[in-house]
This record gives structure tokens, sequence and C-alpha cells, in this order.
């Protein structure tokens, strides 16, 4: 199954929505063996959208060790309103960009991300990511703020040294990934949500206004 990173739709990948090519040095030529196939060029087309999504795959050593590689859009990052501040978007898009390429400084994007978003939605300025993740502890259920606190960690793995700077810890790129699927969700759970409140909000309270106009109206006849 495929999510679109335009519309987030999922897509069944059969005949229909995809394709797939082979790519290598002798490949255009015929006649090749699967040993010649150093990518595979996917092509996804959403049935929701209509918008269509490139990858390359890396079929043998050494470019199977390259993972997916997005050529448009640059990467799996899904489109979000432009009511989320611009800055928060690109660090979440760019966690996504880098994030076959060194998932250690895609999880140091996400820690960011996370601090520009507590200190924009929450108005919550500190001395240091954990102390605006502790302001939190009475506003956000406990099970979010343990999270927040553990997407902090991670990042800090790539945003600082350990004290034995000779000590390498890895962050694998199903780790990073996760992340950034984290940052998503509190772009849902913070911005959307409550733009989608206020919007139904605001409904409710204009249908109210115009049937007390329409009521004052009939009275006054």
């Amino acid at each position: 199954m495929f999510i679109c990173p335009f519309c987030n739709a999922s897509i069944a990948e059969t005949d229909a929505t995809k394709r797939i090519t082979p790519m290598g040095f002798n490949v255009d030529f015929g006649g090749y063996n699967p040993f010649e196939v150093d990518f595979i060029i996917h092509k996804v087309k959403c049935p929701s959208c209509s918008e269509k999504t490139y990858y390359l795959e890396g079929n043998q050593a050494p470019y199977s060790d390259l993972g997916n590689i997005f050529i448009y859009p640059r990467s799996r990052a899904r489109i979000f309103p432009e009511y989320i501040p611009s800055g928060l978007r690109e660090d979440y898009e760019e966690a996504y960009s880098i994030l076959e390429l060194s998932p250690k400084a895609s999880a140091t994007l996400s820690r960011r991300c996370l601090q520009g978003m507590i200190r924009d939605f929450h108005g919550i300025r500190g001395k240091s990511l954990y102390d605006e993740i502790s302001q939190l502890e009475e506003i956000i259920p406990a099970s979010q703020y343990k999270v927040l606190h553990s997407l902090r960690e991670l990042g800090n793995i790539g945003a600082h040294f350990e004290k034995d700077v000779s000590l390498i810890v890895k962050i694998e790129v199903d780790e990073a990934e996760k992340l950034i699927k984290l940052i998503e969700f509190l772009f849902e759970k913070w911005y959307i949500e409550r733009n989608e409140t206020n919007e139904l909000y605001d409904i409710i309270n204009k249908t109210s206004n115009d049937k007390k106009i329409l009521r004052k109206g009939e009275s006054d006849s």
C-alpha cells in the first residue's frame, strides 16, 4: 500500500496505479538480465487526486543501500495547510528529504520542528527543549507528554556529542521516520484540529446570528 504524498490517500498498487521501469547501463539496449538492473523506477498515479509520484529503488548493491530516492515530489512529505507556519513545514519537509541519506540529521530536524511547534502553538519558551516540554505536563495527555521527551532524546543524538566522543549511537531510517510521523500527528492534533474546530464554531455562530436577524425581521413585520 502506497500513501500519496499529495493528498494522503492510500493507493493499492495495481496495474492501473503503478508502473515500474528497470534502469541500468545496458538495459536500454534490450536483452538484459536482472543482474544488469541497478535501479527500478517506480511511477505511481493517485486515483484520488491524479497526482503522480516518481521514485528510484536500488535493485542491487551498492545501490540497494541507498534506500528509496524520491524524484517527484522530492520526498514522502505530506503537503500541509499554509496556516501551519512555513518554518515548521520546511523543517518537516527537510527531515523527510534527508531521511535515507542521514537518519541522524533527520531526527535532529524533527527535534527542531517540535521545539518550534511548542513555542508557536503553546507560546512556551524555556532554557531548553527539556524545560519547554516539562511546562506542557499539565496541558497535554500523559502519553503525549512522554513521547515528546522521547523525540527530544532521540533528536539529541544528532544534535550533541556523547560524553565519550568516540561513542557512535546510530539512528536507523525507520526510527527517524517514526519521529517524522509523530511530527505529522502533532500537526494534525494541534494545528489542523484547532483550525477545523474554529471553522465549525464560526459556522454555528454565523448560523445562529442569521437566524436571530431573520426572527427579528419577522417580528417587526
